[in-house]
């Protein structure tokens, strides 16, 4: 038994809000869609607040999904009643989460089958542009980086992923996220660098410090035989130009950023592994939420996201907003179709070690 049934909890009431449950044009800076994912569950529940956030300060309407799963025993999947009571206590659940956002317009749904497929496929067809997910639900924590459903939704994603680490709740009596300090992960390429725009709205809502991070890459000698004095003066002449040519980047950037009165600050880390520099900086700034593009300069697109955003995905305990291209006319993004496609699709192996 597969099925999505939704129902509008509240429409916009005012000018506003209507021009918020309209679909932005391609041009606007943020979603205009975004999709909470529910399990009941109070780990999954943390993913609200974040939702209501972007959601709020994007002008972008919010739809939150729970999908009823079959059930493991012997005729609990098919039977009639069972289903029933699932649904009527699923939509009373959702409801309630509606009702703690009366600024935001909310639609509910409620699907019925295996979660990562339902959600993947719903997204899709509705054209959502940013899913907002827990690391763990209703299972718990696991040694695992993502759980299950939520590993097969990030690779399979038809657009932005806002991954809320499943540790980092916030107080039930919270209804919206707020940012005091946004990092935005930088290596000096287009792509990174298209993410800034979003992240200077959310920080200009939230009045939020945007803090810039550039690691500079240790460069890579082949070592077959031992390095001599002359290959040790070249790696280093590599590093100081890179970190020259980087803090000039960083500079410029943040001097066109404080142009508009907001708050701006720049790390340069001289040199290191970028991957472990990345997540050490985002907690020794004490992100509140990082905003960064699925692929950098060296990201392999046939990946839903580069090997560096994949690392902070298992290693980031602050809230991790992944910006994804956006497909090219006539092209179709990966994991469009959903479903049973959307779970192939490949993505660099995480891991907690």
């Amino acid at each position: 038994m597969e099925s999505i049934e939704s129902a509008s909890i509240r429409e916009p009431r005012s000018g506003n809000e209507d021009r918020a449950a309209t679909p932005a044009p391609s041009r606007a800076i943020g979603p205009h869609h975004v999709l909470a994912c529910l399990d009941r569950s109070a780990l999954a529940e943390n993913v609200v607040p974040h939702a209501v956030a972007l959601a709020r300060r994007c002008g972008a309407r919010m739809t939150l999904l729970h999908v009823i799963e079959p059930g493991h025993g012997a005729g609990a999947a098919t039977d009639p009643l069972d289903w029933e009571v699932r649904r009527a206590e699923a939509r009373q659940y959702l409801e309630g989460i509606a009702a703690r956002s009366p600024d935001v317009p909310v639609e509910i749904v409620i699907g019925e089958g295996h979660a990562a497929q339902q959600i993947g496929a719903w997204a899709a067809r509705h054209h959502v542009d940013c899913t907002v997910l827990s690391t763990h639900g209703e299972g718990g924590h696991t040694e695992e980086a993502l759980a299950s459903t939520a590993h097969r939704l990030v690779c399979g994603s038809v657009g932005s992923v806002l991954l809320v680490p499943a540790s980092s709740g916030l107080p039930p009596s919270v209804r919206e996220a707020r940012y005091a300090r946004i990092v935005v992960p930088l290596d000096g390429s287009m792509r990174a660098e298209s993410v800034v725009p979003l992240a200077v709205r959310l920080a200009t809502a939230h009045r939020a410090e945007l803090i810039l991070v550039h690691v500079v890459p240790a460069p890579q000698l082949t070592c077959i035989e031992p390095l001599a004095p002359e290959d040790q003066q070249l790696g280093e002449q590599i590093v100081r130009r890179n970190e020259r040519v980087a803090r000039r980047y960083l500079e410029r950037l943040q001097a066109r950023l404080q142009a508009s009165e907001l708050s701006v600050r720049t790390v340069l880390i001289a040199e290191g592994e970028v991957r472990a520099e990345l997540a050490s900086a985002i907690e020794r700034e004490g992100a509140d939420l990082v905003v960064m593009s699925a692929h950098g300069s060296t990201g392999r697109t046939e990946w839903s996201c580069g090997s560096v955003a994949a690392h902070l995905m298992a290693h980031c305990t602050r809230p991790l907003l992944l910006i994804h291209e956006r497909p090219r006319n006539g092209t179709k993004q990966r994991g469009a179709q959903a479903g049973h496609e959307a779970v192939a699709t490949r993505m660099p192996a995480l891991t907690s070690a």
